[in-house]
């Protein structure tokens, strides 16, 4: 029986009547945990709920951001077999990463473009060297989880980017895969990402759109918009944004006397509106 794929954007409202579904019928639940110093303490708090409907251990601090208090009311007393992704990568990989991209927009924010852009670039690179990592040993368990429990049903638990699924495939083993919503959307920070995840060249206005498309995708959720309305309004908003546009942008924000990045958030809200974008 095929592995079944659960592709999501990493929030709670993905895990929908669609997921409750697959989860119900599912024997086995495998969930992705990218910091793998943490996975023995992931594995036993679900491996506890599961079974009990209890954990004394708070993960709140290491877990994914997909592990949110409703997969943990999933979980809760299934009975179900509980698999966690073993990460080949410890908390302080992640902390590099998360330090490039803050580093990427303070360069935005200073005026700084090309060297902004060329950071975002080189970070996305770096982030693909480690998810295709990730995805390797995820294929490898999954494969290894397949073949000892050969008569159950498995559903997997993971961001919508992962190429775990492709690499099963090609060991000839059967994948489904779903989504909680259709079309699914990538945003143009993620189709950053996937440029670099599968060794394309990254067109320059991806990347350039990527820094407002992140800044309205952060407003947006913030004020309570949620998938797919959420990636519908980022990409209609900087589709059209060339290159230069945000360049020009950039630029205007590094001759203000304005410090704060939020302050910096808002005049690059203003700048949407004035272009005709619903704020």
């Amino acid at each position: 029986m095929p592995i079944i794929c659960f592709r999501t954007p990493h929030v709670a409202e993905a895990l929908n009547d669609k997921f409750a579904g697959l989860f119900k019928e599912s024997d086995i639940i495998f969930l992705e945990q990218c910091y793998g110093d943490f996975y023995g303490k992931a594995k036993n708090f679900y491996t506890q709920l599961s079974q009990t409907g209890h954990a004394q251990t708070d993960t709140t601090d290491y877990l994914h951001e997909t592990f949110d208090d409703k997969i943990k009311f999933f979980v809760a007393n299934s009975k179900k077999q509980v698999e966690i992704e073993k990460s080949p990568f410890a908390t302080e990989t992640f902390r590099t990463l998360f330090s490039g991209i803050a580093s990427s927009f303070q360069n935005f924010y200073n005026g700084k473009f090309k060297e902004a852009c060329e950071l975002k670039e080189r970070n996305a690179s770096y982030a693909s060297i480690i998810d295709n990592a990730r995805d390797r040993r995820m294929a490898g368990q999954l494969e290894y989880i397949q073949n000892t429990n050969p008569n159950k049903k498995i559903l997997t638990l993971t961001g919508g980017s992962h190429g775990f699924p492709i690499i099963l495939k090609r060991k000839g083993i059967k994948v489904r895969q779903e989504f909680p919503y259709l079309p699914y959307m990538f945003g143009f920070e993620d189709q950053l990402q996937r440029y670099a995840k599968f060794n394309k060249s990254i067109p320059k206005d991806v990347t350039a759109k990527a820094f407002v498309g992140n800044i309205f995708h952060g407003h947006l959720s913030n004020n309570g918009v949620k998938p797919p309305e959420l990636f519908e309004r980022e990409i209609k908003a900087v589709k059209d944004l060339s290159y230069e546009d945000v360049e020009n942008l950039s630029k205007s924000l590094g001759r203000m006397t304005l410090s704060d990045e939020i302050l910096k958030d808002m005049e690059v809200l203003s700048w949407l509106e004035e272009k005709g974008v619903r704020i």
